[in-house]
């Protein structure tokens, strides 16, 4: 999403950079000491997540990478005061960072400017927004000259919720089109067998169940994009990967089975056949 509303910005002759955040995440509350934690650290106790932890920092250096790589990231800043002088207008976008269920920073509300504050497709990630967050977020909220979200819930909770006005927008991926997304890719050749993309953010065994029976009755390999301990050890092509070997895996298959609503966006982007199931539900 980064990436897609940077370009698209810049197509529209605005010069940007995407802010670095890292500073602001890494002052983040700790999490507490936690037993439950501490045993599933335990190789032998948690072997699939063990074997998570090792492999999924390959995904973590790849993504690092995506991000030192393509996008043009304003690291220097060291006081929000700095940062607050450097731009004309800030944009806050991108998925769930108005969730109720994050820590709230005011940062993400852009509460450390008066300048012109634009939101772009945010998602709220959530169709109930408790009031005690309502009154920490609605001083910032409201400073904004243009709000829009991604989705009609979103839209619905800030006129309810804040009594504010949202136009409901295009998410950034799909502001750029399938050629300026395959200019990414680096698949120039085909699998030597056909494979049903399995990525599923939360785990269900329904859902694995129903994509291995997919994958036999059509004669395709199951290929596994891994990203919770519990998909370790399916009997799948179990893969590790950043954004462009997202996009290679997406490309390169016949079908796609997720729950989420990228890996949706961009089976559509490929023209590829796809199964959307529904997050945390039966």
């Amino acid at each position: 999403q980064a990436y897609a509303l940077q370009k698209a910005l810049l197509k529209l002759g605005c010069e940007n950079k995407v802010i670095d955040d890292a500073k602001v995440v890494a002052a983040f509350p700790k999490k507490k000491f936690s037993p439950v934690r501490m045993l599933r650290s335990i190789p032998w106790l948690c072997p699939k997540r063990a074997e998570f932890n090792r492999k999924s920092v390959l995904s973590a250096a790849l993504y690092d990478d995506f991000k030192n790589t393509y996008i043009d990231l304003d690291k220097s800043w060291e006081t929000r005061e700095e940062l607050a002088a450097a731009y004309d207008t800030f944009i806050a976008g991108s998925d769930q960072i108005w969730s109720p269920t994050s820590c709230f920073d005011d940062f993400y509300y852009l509460g450390f400017t008066d300048a012109k504050k634009v939101a772009y497709a945010p998602s709220l990630g959530t169709t109930v927004y408790p009031e005690d967050r309502v009154e920490l977020a609605r001083p910032f909220i409201e400073k904004f000259s243009s709000l829009s979200v991604r989705e009609p819930q979103g839209a619905e909770l800030l006129k309810d919720r804040f009594g504010l006005e949202a136009q409901v927008v295009a998410d950034p991926t799909v502001l750029l089109t399938r050629e300026d997304w395959e200019s990414l890719t680096t698949q120039s050749h085909k699998e030597e067998k056909p494979y049903a993309l399995c990525y599923f953010l939360t785990y269900n065994k329904a859902y694995v169940d129903y994509a291995r029976e997919y994958c036999r009755r059509r004669g395709l390999a199951m290929k596994l994009l891994v990203v919770r301990p519990e998909f370790v050890g399916l009997g799948a092509d179990e893969v590790y990967t950043g954004p462009i070997g997202f996009l290679d895996a997406v490309k390169g298959a016949e079908a796609v089975l997720t729950d989420s609503f990228h890996a949706t966006i961009f089976s559509i982007l490929f023209e590829k056949q796809f199964h959307t199931f529904k997050r945390f539900k039966d």
